[in-house]
């Protein structure tokens, strides 16, 4: 799921979407703290599901995702092109070490097949 403030707490406990998911099971949830831009969504994304899918944990996908932002700031915004700070908008809750994928095949033939 990626959804822009995804993080935000209403009135009641556990009322962000993040937080939901995580006290109804949910081992690991990435979550936008604020709105995000669609070129950063799409630098972090992509890096998120690369490590994801080459068997890495939830929280070494995430640093990787963040810092694929972090390392390409100048992105469109509507100011025009800018130097962006955006990397720490994807937040992560999470239970306990959690690595969704054990990868079947190598990261070269995920990373074709993706193209």
């Amino acid at each position: 799921m990626n959804a822009c403030k995804s993080t935000q707490e209403g009135e009641e406990k556990f009322s962000s979407v993040a937080t939901r998911l995580v006290s109804l099971g949910a081992k690991g949830v990435v979550a936008m703290a604020y709105s995000v831009y669609a070129q950063a969504a799409k630098h972090f994304m992509g890096r998120l599901y690369r490590e994801l899918a080459a068997g890495k944990s939830l929280s070494t996908a995430v640093s990787a995702g963040r810092k694929e932002v972090l390392n390409q700031p100048q992105r469109p915004s509507p100011k025009g092109e800018k130097p962006l700070q955006d990397w720490l908008v994807p937040v992560l809750y999470q239970q306990e070490n959690y690595t969704p994928f054990t990868p079947a095949n190598t990261v070269d033939d995920i990373e074709s097949y993706l193209e």
